[in-house]
Parts: structure tokens; sequence; C-alpha cells
């Protein structure tokens, strides 16, 4: 017997199916399945156009603000931080801005939160070591939106603060000196489903296009850095449709000849067949490797891997990456065997929790006891100071609409509907049994 409960969706209208001859029956049903009824939604979901199917990225409302800015930074030699999050999005997004920081000729350095001692996002200390490197802007990618308090404490310390983010919005918007966030309030940008690499692609692209380089090298440099917004949109599992569809597109066809060495190297090592890359490859061989940097040691692996110009380097970072992999997959099946041991349900949402689990774990472990059980899950572990926890969630059920409704219980917390992570506030977690 299935654990599953099959919802079948509803087969297209004979008269609309009517309208597209030239589809079969099959087709033209999951293209209505999809929402997809106008000639034009169908022409960019079967046909993705890089030229037609993009938009500006000054679109976003704060976006030309924000190059100005950073172009005057450049121009003053004032150091800019990149502040990226530790999963393959993140630090996909963050390669994206530094590639790009480099070859503009930007004063610049890039840091990434460890996973274990920091936690997801801006945190204070992070914050005291840029300043006193002498930072005059930070700019988060996949992360920072929840972060209205680090953000205002940036702020007294002198650092202007730009966000890039496409995480679920908080009651109270951080303020920073320009949001880019697809989904912010009023924002203008058409397309509201973008990775976190995807946004700082964006930021990207406006840098580049307000550069003084010829047209055919604006070209170039936007085409060649696709391979990492491919990366960020499948490791997020972001939908497919719409602009991340033509990035996507776009994107396979370049890493499968991508200049790219650490990319290279990884799928060296992976066994990728170049000649026939799909978003598969990136689910099941890259995205897998690049994210175990930051669950096993730290996500600067990944960074490196995917920065350097040293085919040397590139070489070693891959083979690390790849043993770090190995190691993340034992360790998940351990965990997981000692979660479904202890599971509690609690209306429906299943929770484990255990001592000395590796927080960059616990995502994955939650991941395949939300797909073994059909379930939202929680699983959570005492790190010697407090809890941290990981959920992922089903379909029909927002996790991070359950998390915000407890936020007096938490000191951080930040995701997605169906996948979501926090801190929990020692002395108001009575109800776990401590370990």
């Amino acid at each position: 017997m299935s654990k599953f409960t099959w919802k079948i969706l509803p087969a297209a209208p004979k008269e609309w199916l009517e309208k597209f001859p030239e589809l079969s029956e099959a087709v033209g049903t999951l293209l209505w399945q999809r929402q997809l009824s106008t000639d034009q939604e169908i022409e960019s979901f079967l046909s993705p156009d890089y030229s037609r199917d993009l938009y500006s990225p000054f679109l976003f409302n704060h976006l030309a603000k924000v190059v100005e800015r950073l172009q005057q930074a450049k121009a003053k030699d004032e150091l800019v931080y990149i502040y990226g999050d530790y999963d393959a999005d993140g630090v996909c997004g963050s390669a994206i801005l530094a590639r790009t920081f480099k070859k503009l000729g930007f004063k610049f350095a890039v840091y990434l939160p460890h996973r274990e001692k920091e936690g997801y996002g801006l945190n204070k200390l992070a914050l005291d070591f840029i300043k006193d490197q002498g930072a005059k802007i930070v700019i988060t990618v996949d992360c920072g939106i929840s972060n209205t308090e680090e953000v205002a404490y940036a702020n007294s310390l002198g650092l202007e603060v730009i966000i890039t983010d496409h995480h679920q919005l908080p009651a109270e918007l951080p303020k920073a000196l320009g949001i880019i966030h697809p989904q912010a309030p009023g924002e203008a940008y058409p397309f509201k489903y973008l990775a976190g690499g995807g946004v700082a692609y964006k930021l990207a692209c406006g840098l580049i296009e307000k550069s003084d380089w010829s047209d055919l090298e604006k070209e170039k440099m936007k085409k060649w850095l696709l391979d990492l917004v491919a990366i960020s949109a499948v490791a997020d599992m972001v939908p497919l449709l719409g602009e991340n569809r033509t990035l996507v597109k776009y994107g396979l066809i370049v890493l499968s000849k991508t200049q790219n060495l650490g990319l290279n190297e990884l799928m060296i090592l992976a066994n990728t067949n170049t000649d026939k890359i799909t978003a598969d490859t990136i689910s099941w061989q890259l995205a897998p490797r690049l994210n175990a940097a930051g669950r096993m040691e730290h996500a600067n692996t990944a960074l490196e891997l995917l920065v350097t110009e040293s085919l040397e380097e590139a070489t070693g970072l891959a083979l690390g990456l790849n043993q770090n992999n190995l190691d993340r997959q034992q360790q998940v099946e351990e965990v997981l065997q000692v979660a479904k041991a202890t599971l509690q349900i609690n209306d429906n949402l299943l929770i484990a929790v255990g001592d000395g689990w590796p927080a960059g774990l616990l995502g994955l472990v939650s991941s395949k006891i939300t797909q073994e059980f059909s379930k939202p899950s929680l699983v959570i572990t005492w790190d010697g100071r407090q809890y941290v926890g990981s959920g992922r969630s089903i379909k029909d059920w927002n996790l991070m609409t359950a998390i915000t409704a407890q936020a007096e219980l938490l000191d951080k917390f930040g995701g997605h509907p169906q996948a979501a992570g926090f801190r929990l506030k020692k002395e108001l977690i009575a109800f776990l049994s401590p370990p």
C-alpha cells in the first residue's frame, strides 16, 4: 500500500486543447495544469529565449541607487564586503559578485559565516570584524532580509548595508541602504521567484551594464556567469518557470563548456558527462558537493573553488569537497537512524531531538524524514550552547508561517515555506527533553 495520497489534477478542457492543435494532448494538459494558458507563456516555457525572456535588472526598485553607491565606492577605493550564506545558493551568489567585482576592479572581500558557530544570516561579531577591516559597505547574498536588528547594529557602526535576498519577508524590514528582493513590498520587478544567486546576478548585471566595457564585453561577462546562476536555482529548488527557466536553460549550456576551473575539476571528480548536462547534474552531482563544504567544515572551501584562477588549487579544493560529500553521506545515515528512533508527534508535526548532531546535517535528515512519512518535520540538536533546528515541510503546510508564529521562542530563524532553520531560546524549551 502506498504511503502517499495521490491528488490527480483536472485534465485540460477540450476547447482549450483545440486552441493549440500543434500540442499533443499530454503536453497540452501539463501546460494547463501549470496554469500556462497564453501563447506567450507557452512559448516561454517550451522555448526559453535569452534575448526575449530576461528582465532588466533596473526594474528592481532599489537597484539603480545601489549601483550608483557601489560605483562611488569603487571610485573612492572603499572596501566592500560580500556577506553570503553557506549553502550552494549563497556560495554561488557570493562567487557571482566576487568574480564581477574582481573584473570591475573593486576593492572587496567575502565573508561566509560558519554554519554551527555563527548560524544563518548576519551576526554582530561578524559585523564588528568587517568594520575593523575598514569596510564601508556590506552586501548580503541569500540572507539579510530577516536581520532587522543586525542591520540596525551595522548602521550604528557606520556600515551601509545592501540586502540581496529572496527568503520570506519579516513583519519589519531592515533599514538598509537598498533592498533587492523580488517579493519586497511594492517591488516592481516582474518575476518573484529568483534564487538568492539569481538576485545577486541581477546586481552583477546592473554593475556590468553601467561599466565602461564594450557591449560585447558586457554580454560575454553576463553569459559566463550563468553556470553559477543555474546551480543556485536548481540547488535551492526554486520554480523552473518564467525567468528561472531561461536562466537555467542557458546556464546549463554555459556549464557544459564552463571556463570556471573549479567547476571543471568538480565535474571531473563527479564523472560528469559534459555532453549531457541537465538539471539532474546539478541536483545529484554538483550541488551536494558544494553544500558539503558548509555542512562538514566551512563554506569558504566551496567559495574558493568557484573563484580560483589556479588549476592546482582547483584540483586540491575539488578533492576536499568530494571527500566532504562522502563523509556527509555516511553521517546523515547515522543521524537519520537515531532521529527516527526518537521521533515525537505533535499535531502531525514530527520532531526529533538529539545531542551533538552536526547542525549542517539537520536539514538533510529532516528532508529524509518528511519524504518517508509525508509529514512536516523538525530535527533539533543541542550544540553545547543552545538548541539548533532545521525543518522541512510538505507542499500544503507552510513551515515558515508556523515558525514565525513562535518567534518569541526563537533567537534567530529564517527560510522558505517548505524549508527553514532556527535557534531556540534555552529558557523557553522545557517541552523538549534535554540531553
